[in-house]
């Protein structure tokens, strides 16, 4: 599906996207320095983890920060590529991971009767914008590229099932049901700042609807929203539980600030940073 919606042009496009953006940060890619801040307390752990049993036992110790097990398990692969080629990849991985997103927001897009002249240039700017910098230099920010790029596939398997389907009533099929369910599963659990996604979803389908509302309740889209509902509801709990017991015994902090004179906004962050993230789900 990907290759069909990408032409020679665009792939010249993103060799030189890559190629520009190495080089701009050839120096941090190649050196791979854990920076001061904190690097070594999320990152170097996964380096001595034997195995689930082990990992698991770190996080109740509070050896390991966030509740952020795909993150965590990036991490483990860099080790054992480390381990294999003696080249430490953090940040190398960071840039293949962006790479993934520029190609995907590239994708949305067009999807959406952008002209690929105009598609190269808002690319470029949000490929070079000095405010994503940060993902691509800071170690720790794989949680953020992991849950961006995730959520844009996830979107992408949304748009192209709702223009597949825009004449039909049988809703996504088994395989868009899984692939949909199973990016917004890895997105959450990369980091649950999108986990107000399917909200966003709801309304999109709404609208593709809005003659015949009754195709909502399409037994396919019924499963696709009970599977995204059963992730909602258990990164959200699980994430509460941490923040609330391992991560205050861990650091001393809380995440939830009681009596606070605007305390709902606080409240929202059980589901995810901002509450924006409804608005824009895939705002990292």
């Amino acid at each position: 599906m990907l290759i069909k919606n990408m032409e020679r042009n665009h792939y010249l496009f993103f060799i030189i996207i890559f190629l520009s953006l190495f080089f701009i940060h050839s120096e941090i890619i190649t050196k791979d320095p854990l920076l001061n801040y904190d690097d070594n307390y999320v990152v170097s752990p996964m380096q001595h983890v034997t195995g689930v049993k082990d990992y698991i036992s770190k996080i109740k110790s509070g050896e390991i920060y966030d509740l952020q097990p795909i993150r965590d398990v990036s991490f483990y692969l860099d080790f054992k590529i480390k381990k294999i080629l003696h080249i430490s990849p953090h940040h190398f991985i960071n840039l293949i991971i962006w790479m993934s997103i520029l190609i995907f927001l590239f994708l949305l897009l067009t999807m959406q009767s952008v002209s690929p002249p105009i598609a190269y240039v808002l690319v470029s700017l949000y490929a070079f914008h000095p405010c994503f910098a940060n993902a691509l230099l800071w170690a720790t920010a794989r949680k953020h590229l992991l849950s961006t790029s995730f959520t844009l596939f996830a979107t992408y398997f949304i748009l192209t099932t709702t223009a597949s389907n825009s004449n039909k009533d049988n809703g996504p099929s088994n395989k868009q049901i899984f692939l949909i369910s199973l990016f917004y599963f890895l997105s959450c659990f990369s980091q649950p700042i999108n986990i107000l996604w399917p909200i966003w979803v709801l309304a999109l389908i709404a609208f593709h609807y809005k003659d015949s509302y009754k195709k909502l309740f399409n037994s396919r889209w019924l499963i696709m929203f009970s599977l995204l509902t059963m992730t909602l509801l258990t990164c959200a709990i699980l994430n509460y539980f941490y923040y609330t017991t391992v991560y205050v015994q861990q650091s001393g902090l809380t995440k939830f600030i009681e009596n606070a004179d605007n305390q709902i906004s606080f409240k929202l962050l059980i589901v995810g940073r901002s509450f924006w993230q409804a608005i824009i789900p895939f705002w990292s």
